[in-house]
């Protein structure tokens, strides 16, 4: 009796190992996948370099997918950067066979290396290819696209829109405030003529196309003074302090303001301050004309202010480095507050 039951045990024993065995047959999948050059997993490109050169080639056994993950890049820049092109068409998936991918970049504007990983799977087997492109050029120069982006709406707090609407030439011919429309005219090179609520208001430019004089409709106005294209002085009395190619300090009377900068290139955009936010201090925030095309009052930080005073300010930016939504923190405050969505044309 003892013997048939151990035999018993046995029988069982072998028969739930059968079945696992067929189990796991049934599940495992078929494929390999193997590159040609060790080499070829680490792929590297300049800021302004569109592909990472040759590619690489693999060999799969079997049906094979590709996938593209971020590892490092700007909050909300995602992975539209990076494409896989096999004989000139976007592929990411294959039968088996040997295939030679080129990876195709979009120019980094941003100022900071971005880094992903592609992997390509087929069956349980994968590889995976680091990439990464720089923040500069070869020369160390960060590359800027030949014409600044147009801003098309502002949305205050993330749900007040102000639109901008250009002509044929791209010069910004209104702003949309939804309670009033500003008209704008440029009847010459130093000249340009703002309709804001029925008056007319008269801006002077120098030769380089900076604002040196804001008359008011009924008489008066601003002068603007610049030094190497910076502004240094508005209204006679408030000082614009720069350091490095960024905004310092705005002083005027007995107040001010201080800024801080993190690493973060700013990118030149039509408008002004959204992508420098503080530089909208001393009273260019009051009026109509702090959505004017940034150039009019001079050159921009070349970074991205992180705090004024006692002020906190956090960035997301799209693919190509430009801002799209700033976000305020006091420093007394636990919670931070969205100042500003920006939306391209």
């Amino acid at each position: 009796m003892i013997k048939f039951r151990n035999l018993t045990n046995k029988l069982f024993a072998l028969i739930c190992l059968v079945g696992f065995a067929l189990t796991f047959s049934a599940c495992k999948k078929d494929g390999s996948v193997t590159i040609s050059k060790e080499d070829q997993l680490t792929q590297t490109a300049y800021a302004d370099e569109t592909t990472t050169g040759s590619g690489f080639t693999f060999t799969a056994t079997d049906n094979w997918t590709a996938t593209v993950k971020e590892t490092t890049t700007i909050k909300g820049s995602g992975v539209s950067w990076i494409k896989l092109l096999c004989n000139g068409v976007e592929t990411y998936n294959g039968g088996k066979g040997t295939y030679t991918m080129v990876i195709s970049l979009a120019v980094n504007y941003t100022g900071n290396p971005r880094s992903a990983n592609i992997e390509i799977a087929s069956g349980n087997d994968k590889i995976i290819i680091s990439v990464t492109q720089q923040g500069t050029t070869k020369d160390g120069e960060i590359p800027e696209p030949s014409n600044p982006a147009l801003v098309s709406r502002i949305l205050l707090g993330g749900d007040i829109p102000i639109d901008f609407i250009y002509d044929a030439q791209n010069q910004l011919s209104s702003i949309n405030f939804g309670y009033t429309v500003v008209q704008l005219t440029y009847p010459s090179a130093n000249t340009l003529l703002a309709i804001f609520e029925g008056e007319e208001w008269v801006f002077t430019l120098n030769n380089d196309g900076h604002i040196i004089k804001m008359e008011y409709p009924g008489g008066g106005g601003v002068l603007y003074e610049y030094e190497n294209g910076y502004l240094k002085k508005s209204e006679g009395y408030i000082d614009y302090v720069w350091e490095n190619g960024n905004l310092k300090s705005v002083q005027w009377e007995s107040f001010g303001f201080t800024f801080s900068y993190n690493t973060i290139h700013s990118k030149e955009t039509n408008i002004a301050p959204w992508t420098t936010p503080m530089l909208s201090v001393g009273g260019f925030n009051e009026g109509f004309y702090a959505y004017f095309p940034s150039a009019f009052f001079g050159k921009s930080s070349k970074n991205l202010v992180s705090s004024a005073n006692d002020i906190n300010f956090r960035y997301e930016t799209n693919a190509d480095g430009y801002v799209t939504k700033v976000y305020q923190q006091e420093v007394d405050e636990l919670e931070e507050y969205l100042m500003y969505e920006i939306q391209y044309k």
